[in-house]
């Protein structure tokens, strides 16, 4: 049996961040504003900003924790500073309006990349 993607904490709550938290909270995801309290935690700032958003979450997260990014241009290593359990990343194949547009269009067929567990969760997010 897989591990649950949530709690969930998103770091990055603009136009893919938004989308990601409205569309995983229609289906039942539980989120925590506190990524120590997270079993997944998402980045999706900017790929410019990701290594140092990943590196400040060292020694903040839980044991077991996931720690997955939405940089197309980046793979997962660019997450190892994080000190999580397993990375990966998550490419949603779609574009996204801003989230209060209140738009919940189709579910995305996501892409990803990563080994074990944050691969695996990357995989069951979509």
């Amino acid at each position: 049996m897989s591990a649950p993607l949530g709690p969930v904490h998103i770091l990055g709550l603009g136009r893919l961040g938004g989308a990601l938290r409205a569309a995983w909270s229609d289906a039942g995801v539980p989120w925590v504003d506190d990524p120590s309290q997270a079993v997944t935690v998402v980045i999706t700032t900017p790929d410019d900003a990701i290594a140092e958003v990943a590196a400040s979450l060292a020694g903040r997260l839980r044991p077991g924790a996931v720690a997955l990014h939405c940089a197309g241009a980046l793979n997962s290593a660019v997450l190892r500073p994080s000190g999580a359990a397993a990375v990966g990343s998550l490419h949603p194949v779609q574009t996204f309006a801003r989230p209060d547009a209140g738009h919940r269009g189709p579910h995305a067929a996501p892409g990803g990349q990563g080994r074990d567990e944050g691969c695996e969760r990357a995989r069951r997010s979509g």
